[in-house]
């Protein structure tokens, strides 16, 4: 048991499928290459619409905006 809810581990792996990850990952994937790189941080805390996610997400590395769909899918906002 991983001690988090299924629609956790649902919303992992559908982020990981859209970008491109597998598992296990390729060793040249570490840690920091998955973190949230501080320039973006702010990003990622601010108030933002999910459309203004999505906006941000087409112009800001590839794969991106479908992350951010993906992440927003099914929640509130």
């Amino acid at each position: 048991m991983l001690g988090e809810a299924r629609s956790t581990i649902q919303d992992d792996l559908k982020r990981a499928r859209v970008t491109g990850l597998t598992w296990p990952l390729p060793d040249d994937v570490t840690n920091a290459a998955l973190e949230v790189p501080d320039n973006l941080k702010a990003c990622v805390n601010a108030e933002w619409s999910s459309e203004r996610f999505c906006r941000w997400g087409a112009s800001a590395a590839p794969n991106t905006e479908e992350l951010m769909i993906a992440f927003l899918a099914g929640r509130s906002h």
